[in-house]
């Protein structure tokens, strides 16, 4: 049994590690921060018809690249099983199909947003390899939009594969305290402007 002191020292460490992690991660990226808003053309999802929604999820799904980590090179669009290699082990992408066992079929537009937006899934954290720290400046409307147009793809059965992940990156219990120090509502940016194309550029960039 580990003693209280080798614990204590073990969750200063795994502390320290995920925060090593977070900048490393934030690295780079620039020394402006800005809060993370949307652009001035984002229409509500309100406003949009059923077929014009979807379009509009189609348009998002492809400006972020979701086929990249959903979508495995012999795989079935958007089923998962991508391999995401890292430092800390690999990382597998999910099946964001509407499939109610193994996808997302049984997520409300809540909780597909949720997922984006503070990194939380209806069963679980998610780790930081799935983006949701630039996700988080989606407007709801272009998250609901992503969502009707994930829901209405063909369900594909295929189980998700557990990350490989090596010790103590394996433990999502300390996932909450790695959001409390870096999840946040900024970005750096990489330049300044106010134009209506600076700012769509930007929202396109760092969402």
């Amino acid at each position: 049994m580990t003693s209280q002191p080798d614990f204590l020292r073990h969750a200063r460490t795994t502390l320290a590690t995920m925060a090593a992690l977070g900048a490393a991660l934030l690295a780079g990226c620039g020394d402006h921060a800005a809060p993370i808003d949307t652009a001035a053309d984002q229409q509500p999802a309100t406003k949009l018809s059923p077929a014009d929604q979807i379009a509009r999820g189609r348009y998002l799904a492809r400006a972020a690249d979701c086929a990249a980590c959903h979508t495995s090179a012999q795989g079935a669009p958007f089923a998962g099983g991508v391999e995401l290699a890292s430092p800390f082990g690999t990382f597998y992408g999910t099946n964001i199909t509407p499939d109610k066992d193994h996808g997302i079929g049984k997520w409300s537009a809540d909780d597909f947003y949720k997922a984006l937006h503070d990194g939380v899934a209806p069963d679980k954290h998610l780790y930081p390899a799935m983006p949701y720290t630039s996700y988080r400046g989606l407007s709801r409307g272009d998250t609901d939009a992503m969502y009707a147009y994930l829901m209405q793809l063909k369900p594909v059965a295929v189980a998700n594969r557990p990350h490989d992940l090596s010790f103590p990156y394996n433990m999502r219990v300390t996932l909450p305290g790695w959001n409390l120090l870096f999840l946040k509502d900024q970005l750096p940016d990489a330049s300044t402007g106010q134009t209506p194309p600076w700012q769509r550029g930007r929202y396109l960039s760092n969402a």
